[in-house]
């Protein structure tokens, strides 16, 4: 897998280590903050234009959350807007998830939740039917996994020789384990953050169980929303 750095580089300590104090944010960081909503919002109206109908009833329902009521709001208001977003975290609500995890995520990933505290799907965006999740919703996908990826994982790759795997698939499963999940789709594609190691920053994988992992940076993944691969 061709496996990128993620941001600006941050503190290196293991992830169940308490995390580093927080940094003033740089002049880089805050362009980012400022050109965040003119790219989501290109995003959106993007995907509007080339889905069709069923892939936008499939983003109300799993905005919803099985409340039917919830789920005409959730038509109608975004048909309305052409807005896919929601009002951004807070500076307060993403360090209070970094405290309960132990880490500091990586710059541009804190910067997009600046501007839209997750961020609704359809079809190609990113991979499959994939949608970022709120602050409060990121964790560790070993405790959220519950479609059993770890564990098939596991069970196919674990002990393989990684030289003999293609490079798609050529993923340690002890880095895998240790990975967040911030978003996935109603199938089995994900796209998770593994925390820096002694050797390495921030790290972006998708990971489709059909296709194996990807890596990129966390706005090219986004920017796949524009070109609707």
């Amino acid at each position: 897998m061709c496996r990128r750095r993620l941001g600006d580089t941050v503190d290196s300590r293991s992830c169940g280590a308490d995390p580093p104090a927080p940094k003033p944010p740089s002049t880089r960081s805050q362009m980012h903050d400022h050109d965040w909503p003119t790219l989501l919002r290109a995003i959106s109206e993007r995907l509007f234009e080339v889905t069709d109908e069923d892939a936008r009833e499939a983003a109300w329902f799993a905005a919803a959350e099985g409340d039917t009521e919830r789920e005409a709001l959730e038509a109608r208001t975004r048909t309305a807007s052409r807005w896919l977003g929601f009002p951004g975290a807070t500076e307060e609500e993403i360090a209070a998830r970094e405290r309960e995890l132990g880490v500091r995520f990586p710059d541009d990933y804190r910067s997009f939740l600046r501007a839209s505290n997750g961020f609704l799907s359809m079809a190609g965006f990113p991979y499959g039917m994939c949608s970022l999740s709120p602050v409060q919703q990121v964790g560790w996908f070993r405790d959220l996994d519950s479609a059993g990826r770890l564990k098939a994982y596991r069970r196919d790759f674990a002990d393989a020789d990684p030289d003999a795997l293609p490079d798609d698939w050529a993923v340690p499963f002890e880095e895998f384990e240790r990975t967040l999940l911030i978003g996935e789709s109603d199938g089995n594609e994900c796209i998770l953050l593994l925390p820096p190691g002694p050797d390495n920053d921030w790290e972006l994988w998708t990971y489709d169980p059909e296709a194996g992992f990807g890596g990129e940076s966390f706005r090219a993944l986004m920017e796949h929303g524009l070109r609707h691969e």
